[in-house]
């Protein structure tokens, strides 16, 4: 059976191994039409992953690549503890109603408004049936119970009120009719409940993955997504192996990270991957989600929109030398770390793309750094072929480029394309700092983050860093009587600096903690508040 795809884009690549199955095991009489969607003006649009028009019916059918415990749950199913939304039998049955009235627009085929259109559920994970309600059972299939259809005895036993016709001969209305763009529209691709928004802020320099700023078409809210291309893997390293180890890696290391050094995550200094969805088989196109930094730009973005003092970017490279020194300290090296993986704003830093990074007491993904390296910063020892170097120390000099880039807000100059540092006008107290981060000679350099970080205290001095951030704090600033709209109900704080007391709202307890105005010339100058609520406003989302 043929099956015409709509939109090519809009396959994903959980619905891939279905659909090649499908289509290499049914009737080549039968009709499939593949990725799109039904337009309803006015009254939203509908989805369907495979239509399939059989001799005497219209098969509307919902793919899930589920691997797992599945299990109802009133009306929603449930993946191994977690929500998967809505029953796919209840949703799929009414797109199919949905489908049956749209056909009625179909003149030429006699008494199409009486061939039934049956909305199916089929299986292609590891996922199945057995603890489902006995009334969806009925529509859900797996891979192999739905491949049986193409046989006859089967089909009559499964579908009720066999008609003998032929609604495979009106190949080219349908084909017309599934093709019609005031009818239907391409599906639109979406990973893991997330849609892609605009280019790609990032692209490898070979293509291997791309990653975009994303919304969850739920929730709305914003993402960071990953798409790896992995077709682009040479021939030698494009099994399912090297595959999964490539594309779980920074999964891998940010659970080690979590577990050994869990404030770098409380304080949001790591960009933390939002969801996983496990899979047997690691397709060509593999989709990874991570939580969008809010308020902060990449670093290569944030120092040419940002006006900051001196104070300002002095502080900020301690922060960034800091938190960078807590990954060092627990034995993890990022190994590629550029300007796209650091992220910024006046008082925060955070870091992502870990993929390349090391991992204590698991095997080594040596072989595979040159395909992932993304030379976001030429290091001497790998263009000039010098020894002596180690992760730690190739981290030190990625960090010296991005201190340059706060402190001077440009890169440093080049030698044949290696960042080389030139003394400067400003900051000449740093000079010898920054000759020893940039040397070209590995050994030369801090050994890693820590030292450098201390080193740089040493210049400039260890008290506390302390920025004003009024104009990011204000965000949060209220016009309302807060104790009016959350009345106490007992109070456990008193100012300064804040006042916390319980309260209730919709019958729920909460717990109230507000700021008087009065204080915000204090309380904006250092961070832990800013920070605090910055924190809040994430776990909102």
């Amino acid at each position: 059976m043929k099956i015409e795809i709509i939109n090519l884009e809009g396959i994903h690549n959980r619905e891939i191994k279905g659909l090649e199955a499908i289509a290499k095991v049914f009737p080549k009489e039968w009709l499939a039409y593949a990725s799109l969607e039904l337009l309803r003006e006015q009254r939203g649009s509908r989805e369907f992953d495979l239509v399939i028009v059989t001799f005497d019916r219209i098969l509307a059918v919902e793919i899930k690549d589920w691997n797992g415990e599945l299990k109802s749950n009133g009306n929603e199913w449930v993946v191994n503890g977690k929500s998967r939304g809505k029953s796919p039998v209840l949703v799929i049955d009414k797109k199919a109603k949905i489908l049956l009235s749209e056909l009625k627009r179909i003149s030429k085929v006699k008494d199409l408004n009486q061939v039934p259109v049956e909305g199916l559920v089929v299986l292609t994970g590891s996922s199945d049936k057995q603890h489902l309600e006995s009334k969806e059972k009925k529509s859900v299939f797996s891979l192999n119970e739905f491949l049986e259809l193409h046989k006859d005895n089967h089909y009559r036993k499964i579908f009720q009120n066999i008609i003998n016709r032929n609604l495979c001969e009106n190949k080219d209305t349908f084909n017309q009719f599934f093709s019609n763009k005031h009818f239907f529209k391409p599906q639109e691709q979406t990973y893991q409940n997330h849609k892609i928004v605009g280019e790609p802020i990032y692209t490898h320099p070979t293509q291997l993955y791309s990653e975009y700023e994303a919304q969850d078409i739920i929730s709305n809210t914003k993402a960071l997504l990953r798409l790896w291309e992995l077709y682009r893997l040479p021939i030698d390293q494009n099994t399912q192996e090297a595959r999964r180890e490539i594309v779980e890696r920074e999964a891998r290391v940010l659970a080690h990270l979590k577990q050994v050094q869990s404030k770098l995550f409380e304080n949001r200094v790591i960009v933390e991957q939002k969801s996983y969805e496990a899979t047997d088989i690691i397709a060509e196109k593999y989709v990874e989600i991570y939580d969008l930094p809010i308020n902060q730009d990449r670093l290569s973005q944030f120092v040419h929109k940002t006006h900051l003092t001196s104070e300002e970017r002095i502080s900020l490279i301690k922060f960034m030398l800091s938190h960078f020194a807590d990954i060092h300290e627990v034995n993890i090296a990022h190994r590629d770390l550029g300007i796209d993986c650091i992220w910024a704003n006046p008082s925060k830093v955070s870091f992502s793309g870990f993929m390349s990074a090391t991992l204590p007491n698991a095997n080594t993904i040596r072989e595979r750094l040159d395909i992932l390296r993304s030379n976001r910063n030429q290091l001497p020892e790998h263009a000039l072929d010098i020894s002596g170097t180690d992760p730690f120390r190739q981290d030190v000099f990625s960090l010296g480029v991005a201190s340059h880039i706060i402190a001077f807000s440009e890169l440093p100059t080049q030698d044949e394309g290696i960042p080389q540092w030139h003394k400067k006008e400003t900051f000449q107290q740093y000079d010898s700092w920054f000759e020893t981060a940039l040397s070209w000679e590995p050994s030369a350099r801090y050994a890693n983050a820590r030292e450098m970080s201390d080193a740089f205290n040493d210049i400039s001095g260890n008290e506390p860093e302390r920025i004003d951030v009024s104009s990011l704090i204000g965000r949060y600033k209220t016009s309302e009587v807060v104790m009016i709209k959350y009345t106490s109900t007992e109070q456990l704080k008193y100012p300064p600096p804040a006042l916390v007391y319980k309260s209730s709202t919709n019958n729920v307890p909460v717990l109230v903690k507000s700021w008087s105005v009065q204080n915000i010339g204090e309380i904006t100058q250092g961070l832990e508040l800013y920070n605090f609520l910055h924190s809040v406003e994430k776990l909102s989302r």
